[in-house]
């Protein structure tokens, strides 16, 4: 029988010292995210490298220490488990629909690995590179690994945790579906990525600048963060917690939907932002309260 990786009881140090609760909530999100598929299983005593381009179904090829190489393999349409396995390298294989785990896997290269349709997990695994990968189809496990570059990939699905990584630039990365934790990543720039659909933590990361980033569909902390420019930031539709931060300017940012808390913050002045839709917090800063109180309102 097949075993996944459900509760990520390996990796549930993707929250490290220290932990918000607003980070611990993000934590338990994505825990939830990786289940069980109700793929076919694939009996790997049938496979033929030299001969089976398409496995139907889940493939765990842990359990079949014999098998080094995928040879003409293109498809698995179900989950693929390599932990602990003896393959090095995926040959021609292009698409995995479902989950994609790489944990103390002997594989160093993606290859021609285009898609991978569910979660995929590379902790504590020996890839460098993600090569030709565009697109993660929902949670993406980067911690403790040793990938120096995120190759060609534009999207992943879910949510993303990049504590403990090597690269400091995103690369080709465009748009996160879930959660964004760079909570002591080595990231440094966030190149093309225009849109986080759920939570942002900056706090504890090494990121100066928002560059491209234009949306935040959840919250976004900047607690014990070293963003000092928000630059392109259009939208947050969650809460912002500037509290705490060394944010200077708010850049583009017109919208909070949720609370702001600028309370023992650096920020200068608001800028274009002229709607906040819930609390309010100024604590000492009296020229900011003044300033807003002066801007003119959206009509709601």
């Amino acid at each position: 029988m097949v075993t996944f990786l459900t509760d990520f009881s390996e990796v549930k140090g993707s929250i490290p010292f220290p932990a918000t609760k607003k980070q611990t909530k993000m934590s338990n999100q994505v825990k939830k995210q990786t289940k069980m598929s109700n793929q076919v299983i694939y009996d790997l005593k049938d496979f033929d490298p030299k001969t089976t381009e398409i496995i139907d179904g889940d493939a765990d090829f842990s359990t079949f220490q014999n098998i080094t190489d995928l040879g003409l393999l293109k498809n698995i349409n179900g989950n693929a488990i390599f932990k602990n396995s003896k393959v090095e390298n995926l040959g021609n294989l292009e698409l995995i629909k479902g989950n994609a785990i790489f944990t103390n896997s002997e594989i160093q290269s993606l290859g021609k690995l285009e898609y991978i349709g569910g979660d995929a997990v590379f902790y504590k695994s020996k890839i460098r590179s993600l090569e030709n990968l565009t697109s993660i189809g929902e949670l993406a496990v980067f911690m403790d690994t040793e990938i120096e570059s995120l190759g060609k990939l534009r999207t992943i699905g879910g949510s993303v945790q990049f504590t403990g990584t090597k690269f400091k630039d995103l690369g080709e990365l465009e748009w996160i579906g879930g959660n964004a934790s760079f909570v002591l990543s080595e990231v440094e720039e966030l190149g093309k990525l225009h849109t986080i659909c759920g939570d942002a933590i900056f706090s504890f990361s090494k990121i100066s600048s928002l560059d491209n980033l234009e949306v935040i569909g959840g919250d976004a902390d900047f607690e014990d963060s070293n963003v000092l420019f928000l630059e392109n930031l259009m939208t947050i539709r969650g809460n912002a917690y500037f509290e705490g931060s060394e944010v200077l300017h708010l850049g583009e940012l017109k919208s909070i939907m949720g609370n702001a808390d600028f309370s023992e913050s650096n920020v200068e002045f608001l800028g274009f932002l002229n709607f906040i839709g819930g609390e309010i917090y100024w604590g000492e800063r009296t020229d900011l309260k003044k300033e807003w109180k002066a801007i003119k309102k959206p009509k709601r």
